[in-house]
């Protein structure tokens, strides 16, 4: 069986062709608006895409370079340079080889990172703008703060089960209300142990079942089990 042909990628190791222009626009950082913006402005080169007929998809390398000549102010001058009419310099003497070498400036490579630059800093402005008015809407939170909750709830519900052993045992076993807080305590101890292990589990990025008691077994559990 003969394996799919991988993706061509640039030699940055990124794809080609993206599906979409937000897929590109992600790649590099950038959100959804940005590469609503790039389509408008021009700057994202779309081509057809042979696998999706009707459909088309970002040619990377062409849209990289529209972008880069966006942003480099010098590349553009040098444009407008270039198609300026040469008659008057024809007349003055100057063949068409001349007029092409004194319409090409050299282009200055630290000012083209400098433009660049300027562009990624405005470009990252525009996007935690974004998020900061989606953090006012409620739509997002803060990292710190989502763990400052979480935090709270879980130390809630843990000093909240810790009670219940106390709270329930009496009515549990009226007869012996020590043995059935003993029993209640130790269920609920067992309890907060395999929470915490999911917790670590979630943590470090795995998912975990919540049908599967990763906590050690209950006193009565151990009993049970030695007496079959």
């Amino acid at each position: 069986m003969t394996e799919p042909a991988e993706p061509p990628r640039l030699a940055d190791g990124r794809p080609a062709y993206y599906p979409t222009p937000t897929a590109y626009a992600r790649d590099l950082g950038f959100s959804k608006q940005t590469a609503t913006n790039w389509k408008r402005d021009g700057l994202i080169v779309l081509v057809d895409d042979p696998s999706r007929p009707g459909k088309q998809r970002v040619d990377t390398a062409a849209s990289d370079k529209a972008r880069n000549d966006h942003q480099n102010p010098l590349k553009r001058q040098g444009k407008v340079a270039s198609d300026e009419p040469t008659a008057a310099k024809a007349a003055a003497g100057h063949d068409s080889s001349d007029l092409q070498l004194a319409a090409a400036p050299a282009a200055d490579p630290y000012k083209q990172s400098a433009a660049a630059s300027v562009a990624r800093e405005k470009e990252l402005k525009v996007r935690n703008a974004e998020l900061d008015l989606k953090i006012r809407l409620g739509e997002l939170c803060r990292t710190e703060d989502a763990r400052a909750m979480v935090f709270k709830a879980l130390r809630l519900m843990r000093d909240t089960m810790q009670r219940l052993a106390m709270d329930a045992g009496e009515s549990a076993n009226p007869d012996d209300p020590a043995r059935a807080i003993k029993a209640i305590d130790e269920e609920v101890q067992r309890k907060l142990s395999a929470l915490a292990v999911q917790i670590e589990t979630l943590a470090g990025g795995s998912d975990v079942d919540p049908d599967v008691d990763e906590a050690a077994p209950s006193a009565a559990e151990l009993e049970a089990s030695d007496a079959g």
